[in-house]
């Protein structure tokens, strides 16, 4: 009761002051009229914004200025009695900028039909700019050759954008940057957590659709204190409100009509719509929805390279080239130019050259016509009999599809409905609804010979956001301004995965798209009464799969040891290196966060050079996490918590016209409200618990913006960043008890810390805009960021623990174990510049460049990287004598997400509907446009690791990949139907991703010996010495022999088949030198994943119909 109580005063308070906010999705204009007679100023004008009821008038000096204007393009009327109306069109607004808007009015004459001016181009250096901010308009979709939002985002200066397509700005980590939609925080506290197996490719969960969007800005740099929970950086993405006519658009864009090779089952379709609504006063309905389906969703370079797909010539000679290379085959003796026999005349012991045949194909069936594979069939490549040997193509695996990776499906859709009503001059209503639905298969190399369309984990994340509010222009004179603004939000994000129903493996989809949810086994569990089992039990007979098994049912009739340490299984980044047989995805999540946000902001323009801000922001929250694996309880976990962010801000602009200073402070306070264990891991009934602190974090924020000449202006901006750290990183285990829940000798959980502090960036930047021209800029800024108090994994000992909870006088905890326990222990800087110039369209062409430098430094490479790898070592300490952990990093070494070089270009060709008009050229190129992006970035850290997969140096990501290129392009053209003004026209187009088809690697997917996907640089020195550690070799045996070995399968008619795969030269014997080849084929084939590159070159067709 008291907090609703401590809320009312807070909200009081600030309705008393007469101060303002509003984050910055709106823009200011103002101007000065004057007479055309007498060039003075003209006062008492009346200014309004067309399908609207904003607007002013202008004071005795001409001047007026009108607040919370929508970006976009706007129209102007300008009405006094005595003169002749005007209305200035196409004005573009800029979300958190000025545009100044001057006019000269003349008296009236007896015509008093209203004069029309077209807006002046918008600046391309808005004058009151404080901040490094870079700006994506709403025609992005058809002005590059990008697919969303995010792809428009990640082109801009100081953004990073990893392999999986989340963001990271200026250096920062992953989850540190804030996204807000219409002024709303949209992240999801509980998804943004190295902790965390989700696999979500944005940083807000919920989709934005295109059409969505009138403006979407980057704000890298001196965002001010209307903006909180960011460490790095702001995304603000402004969504389109209803025009006051009739207008739309549908748009269809497929690969469908490519040749198979090119084919990855891409189409989209987009429809928006904006309807008048004619209720009193202004109001507009804008709808939109975006569907999206992908046969493969994350589609690899492949063909000459890009992973192992098949046994096919490429592999083979890799193979061949090995067994060479290791002396097992002689290419010169009789016998190994002959296909199948034994290579005995050779000194060592060898087979002849494998060729496609040499293996198997294992394929799937519906023994039980219950429309699910539940039995595998194992059809040799070739059989020998006294006539030789007979070929049998249906028994060489090959892709089921050249282009498609086999259970890599996935959708979208994404939708939107927002009602505006101005209802008169004072008062603005809105409501604002966002859905979307991400659902996805995920390829999984290892189980490539297990039916991956029907094994493969499955994820669906469900996400929407509500908006309410209310625009009260409180007061409006020609002098000053105050209006509240009031917004109640509800968030929901849902996210479910785990392994496939039997419904959602069958489903049918209509151009990749699944109108239903995907539906998993044991999807509504809720509790940890019983082990949760990757079983087929809600299915037809009820089959129960086992867990996920590696064994000999794949094409190489083999299993085989992975590689040691960082090399092989051990390595996080990398998968296992083995090939799964049989069983279902071990993990089930089903996740929930629901959070309700108000917002009440002052916006008060006091006198012509002061505008003030303020504002309160309220976020109650519900949060359940509940992760169940096949084990039981070692490494499941269930946690629900209520807690609470709320802030408050106040914020001055000075704007002077030759000096704008903006400042600003925020409060951020965060309770945790819950009771945690004393001790991290001591959660039996009666154990001692306290109750989490709450936090305060004070950030105070500066900007500066100051002219240098009349083409130029200097930028300065300091401030201190905080943001609450994921809520993994605090309740992750909050009730489970190690010696009841968590029993295990080899304790690998990471427990969270209620007793974290919020962590905080402080921030410089200094930058520098010249024009070059009327329509050339050049940008540079430099920036430093020091971060302190960062979320850091630590491998704690009983006794720390003891300390950590204030119980020094026990000599030990109950379970008397080393744990991972969060901490802020991560210290980081980052400092780098950015460099961007831009042309605006003009002569039919425009292009724009942008060059990134950083250096992003920190104790950790990852917040987990310490625990995880080298601070579970044991040591010996050189004073005690005893063992012990290492000690925590203090050399800050480059973080994972450290791009020292990023560049971007970008160039477009708009040629108009009347260009050249009566000439060939026109009747041809008329309407015409194309669009080329072009990025590059330099590799990304990853540590070297020697033979036993130890770090080679003793320094973390002490070593970087090769960098990436991608060029895209697309080709337009634009028909115009009818009438021009009516605005009805059809668009044909051409997108090429990755055009010229680059070869782009995966940092987290290389192998730490070589920097590159596939064979490590000591798999020959490995496998000689595994050669000559035999002082005898194995005593072949028969393949009667070997099909009676129950290692091999327990079915009969599996053994057999293996038996004959392995017997290669057809001499009836199994022999050591044929089970080494088809264990070193079966590892060649493991450690080359496909998922190591990055997207190869998609060719899209797209048409556009716009009314």
């Amino acid at each position: 009761m008291k907090y609703i109580q401590l809320w009312l005063a807070a909200v009081l308070v600030l309705l008393a002051l007469p101060l303002p906010l509003r984050a910055q999705s709106t823009g200011k204009i103002e101007g000065v009229i004057t007479e055309k007679d007498s060039s003075g100023p003209l006062s008492g004008v009346q200014v309004t914004i067309e399908g609207t009821t904003l607007g002013n008038l202008t004071n005795d000096k001409g001047y007026y200025f009108i607040l919370n204007v929508p970006p976009g393009l706007q129209s102007l009327n300008y009405n006094r009695t005595g003169y002749q109306p005007a209305r200035v069109e196409n004005v573009r607004l800029q979300a958190g900028q000025t545009t100044t808007v001057n006019l000269v009015m003349e008296l009236a004459t007896f015509e008093l039909e209203a004069l029309v001016f077209e807006g002046e181009s918008e600046p391309l250096v808005p004058r009151d700019n404080v901040q490094t901010k870079q700006r994506v308009q709403s025609d992005f979709s058809e002005s590059l050759p990008v697919n969303s939002v995010e792809e428009a985002l990640a082109l801009q200066a100081g953004v990073v954008q990893n392999e999986s397509g989340k963001f990271s700005i200026r250096g920062g980590r992953l989850g540190e940057e804030a996204v807000y939609i219409d002024g709303i925080l949209v992240r999801a506290y509980s998804e943004q957590s190295y902790l965390s197996d989700k696999i979500s490719a944005n940083n807000s969960p919920l989709a934005v659709g295109k059409n969505s969007v009138e403006e979407a800005n980057v704000i890298t740099g001196g965002f001010n204190a209307e903006y909180g929970q960011a460490q790095s950086g702001v995304i603000n993405i402004i969504s389109r409100e209803g025009a006051h006519r009739l207008s739309g658009s549908a748009q269809l864009i497929s690969d469908g009509a490519m040749p198979r090779q090119s084919d990855y089952g891409y189409n989209e379709l987009s429809l928006d719509l904006s309807v008048p609504l004619f209720l009193p006063g202004f109001s507009s309905l804008f709808l939109s929805a975006e569907l999206q389906g992908s046969a493969d969703a994350n589609p690899s370079v492949h063909g000459s390279s890009g992973g192992f797909r098949g046994i096919d010539d490429r592999f083979v000679g890799q193979l061949n080239s090995y067994l060479g290379q290791l002396g097992l085959y002689d290419p010169n003796s009789a016998a190994g130019r002959k296909v199948g026999a034994l290579d005995a005349n050779s000194l060592e012991p060898g087979v002849q050259q494998l060729d496609r045949f040499s293996f198997a194909n294992p394929v799937w069936v519906d023994a039980n016509r219950d429309g699910l594979p539940d039995k595998e069939l194992i059809l040799p490549g070739d059989r020998y009999s006294a006539d030789g040997r007979t070929l049998n193509p249906g028994g060489v695996y090959s892709a089921p599809n050249p282009a498609r990776l086999p259970g890599n499906s996935g959708d979208r859709y994404s939708i939107n409905g927002k009602f505006t009503w101005y209802i008169a001059q004072p008062l603005k209503l809105m409501a604002n609804f966002l859905g979307s639905r991400k659902q996805q298969v995920y390829y999984q190399h290892e189980n490539l010979f297990n039916a991956p369309e029907r094994r493969n984990p499955a994820e669906k994340v469900r996400t929407s956001n509500t908006i309410l509010g209310a625009d009260w222009n409180i007061h409006q004179s020609p002098e000053r301004s105050t209006s509240l603004i009031l917004r109640l939000s509800r968030y929901r994000n849902k996210q479910d995965g785990g392994a496939l129903s039997a419904g959602s493996y069958a489903r049918s989809t209509w151009g990749g798209f699944d109108i239903s949810n995907l539906t998993f086994i044991d999807e509504s569990r809720t509790a940890l009464d019983q082990i949760y089992q990757a079983t087929e039990g809600l299915e037809p007979q009820g089959t129960a799969y086992p867990t996920y098994n590696s064994g000999y049912l794949n094409p190489f009739a083999s299993t085989f040891t992975p590689l040691p340490g960082q090399r092989g299984q051990d390595n996080p980044t990398n998968p296992l290196l083995l090939f799964n047989e049989s069983g279902l995805p071990l993990r089930l999540s089903n996740d929930l966060e629901e959070r309700t946000t108000l917002k009440a902001d002052l916006d008060a323009q006091l006198d012509q050079h002061n505008r003030m801000k303020a504002g309160i922001e309220l976020q109650q929250m519900k949060a359940v996490t509940r992760h169940f694996f096949y084990v039981g309880g070692p490494l499941q976990d269930i946690w629900s918590v209520e807690p609470k962010i709320y802030a408050a801000y106040v914020q001055n602009r000075l704007d002077l016209g030759d000096l704008v200073l903006d400042a600003g402070l925020r409060a951020e306070y965060f309770d945790p409200s819950a009771d945690f264990p004393l001790i991290p891991g001591e959660a039996l009934p009666g154990d001692p618990r306290f109750s989490a602190a709450r936090k305060l974090k004070l950030s105070p924020r500066l900007e500066v913006g100051l002219p240098v000449t009349d083409r130029s202006q200097l930028r300065l901006s300091y401030g201190i960043f905080a943001q609450v750290p994921s809520f993994a990183d605090y309740y992750s285990l909050i009730d489970r008890d190690i010696q009841q829940d968590l029993a295990s000798d080899n304790i690998n959980n990471y427990f969270g810390n209620g007793r974290l502090d919020i962590p905080y960036t402080t921030a410089f930047e200094a930058g520098f805009t010249t024009l070059l021209s009327e329509n050339i800029y050049l940008d540079f800024v430099g920036f430093n960021k020091d971060t302190r108090g960062g979320v850091a994994y630590r491998w704690l000992t009983p006794e720390q623990l003891l300390d950590l909870g204030g119980q020094s006088q026990r000599t030990s905890t109950r379970f008397g174990k080393n744990l991972f326990i969060a901490t802020n222990g991560d210290q980081g800087n980052v400092k780098g510049f950015d460099l961007s110039f831009s042309r605006r369209m003009t002569g039919y062409w425009s292009a724009n460049a942008s060059y990134s430098l950083s250096f992003a430094r920190s104790s950790a490479s990852d917040p987990l990287e310490f625990a995880r790898a080298y601070g579970r070592q044991i040591i010996r300490d050189p004073v005690t004598g005893r063992d012990k952990n290492p000690d925590p990093p203090t050399l800050q070494t480059p973080i994972d997400e450290d791009q020292a070089h990023t560049l971007n270009l970008q160039s477009a060709l708009e040629l108009p509907a009347d260009f050249r008009k009566d000439a060939l050229a026109g009747k041809l190129l008329a309407g015409s446009g194309a669009a080329f992006t072009w990025h590059y970035h330099s590799g990304r850290p990853y540590t070297v690791v020697d033979r036993l997969g130890n770090i080679a140096t003793g320094e973390n990501n002490n070593a970087r990949t090769r960098g990436v290129k991608v060029a895209n392009l697309r080709l337009i053209r634009r028909l115009g139907l009818g009438n021009p003004e009516s605005g009805r026209r059809i668009s044909l187009f051409v997108e090429i991703k990755n055009l010229f088809n680059t070869e782009n690697i995966k940092p987290s997917m290389i192998n730490p010996t070589t920097g590159q996907p596939g064979v490590d640089a000591y798999l020959l020195e490995d496998l000689a010495k595994s050669l000559s550690s035999f002082t005898t070799v194995p005593v072949p045996v028969t393949v009667e022999q070997q099909a009676a070995n129950t290692e091999l399968s327990q079915d009969a008619e599996q053994r057999l088949a293996l038996a004959q795969v392995q017997d290669i030269n057809g001499n009836g014997l199994v022999e050591y030198p044929e089970t080494f080849s088809l264990r070193l084929a079966a590892l060649l084939a493991a450690m080359d994943n496909p998922l190591a590159y990055l997207r190869p070159r998609e060719v899209r067709l797209g048409v556009r119909f716009d009314f």
